[in-house]
């Protein structure tokens, strides 16, 4: 079965990360949230993991969002003294791992991945300068998985699950008044399915109508 991955790149900064990680909120059962730890030199990872760092605001949003898988790209190792240092990568899983532990992950389950972008180290192809570094294992429900690469652990990612059996519930983000289209709400199906010629029922008004067309996020 194929999968697709969607990326957003938001920025690390509190004011512009915040809305943008709200509107691409995961599904509650099982989406990927991938945090790049941004840099591994001495002093920055200790800011980002502080109390007010990007990397805790990140990973506490995460969890807070109901992000369920979670992979840990663990960024610019080439940028170490000595780069690639397997002594500074070890250093770094340990404060994460106790830290995603705190909030709600249990770190046997998070992928976490040294990796260098620019060089395209153990991104798509295992890289050769650290041959320290043995991959990483998760375990899922029963079901353990393992690799080296950021692409490995994507491709591990259990699909989410669509609770179809149970009533429909799609909360409202927005309504928009279209003329010559009419009233369109916004939202999404968290539970149930939505069809044209539906007839649906909004509370706690209890207004009633039929649900005359659809149009997902890019398609129609």
């Amino acid at each position: 079965m194929q999968m697709g991955v969607g990326f957003s790149d938001i920025q690390g900064h509190t004011h512009q990360y915040l809305n943008p990680a709200v509107d691409e909120k995961p599904d509650s059962s099982t989406v990927p949230w991938i945090s790049h730890k941004g840099t591994v030199r001495v002093g920055e990872f200790e800011a980002g993991i502080s109390q007010n760092g990007q990397t805790h605001e990140h990973a506490l949003l995460a969890y807070t969002l109901g992000v369920k898988q979670v992979i840990v790209g663990v960024n610019q190792v080439d940028s170490t003294e000595p780069p690639y240092s397997q002594k500074r990568y070890q250093e770094i899983i340990k404060e994460v791992s106790t830290y995603i532990k705190k909030i709600g992950y249990n770190p046997d389950t998070v992928a976490f991945v040294t990796i260098c972008g620019w060089n395209d180290d153990n991104t798509l192809e295992p890289s050769t300068n650290m041959p320290w570094f043995k991959g990483w294992k998760v375990t899922h429900k029963d079901v353990s998985a393992s690799g080296t690469t950021l692409l490995d652990a994507l491709d591990c990612i259990l699909p989410p699950t669509c609770p179809t059996d149970k009533p429909l519930h799609l909360p409202l983000q927005d309504v928009y008044k279209i003329g010559g289209i009419g009233t369109v709400p916004v939202g999404k199906v968290e539970t149930g399915v939505l069809k044209p010629g539906m007839v649906v029922i909004f509370a706690p008004v209890n207004v009633t109508t039929e649900v005359k067309s659809i149009k997902m996020h890019m398609k129609l």
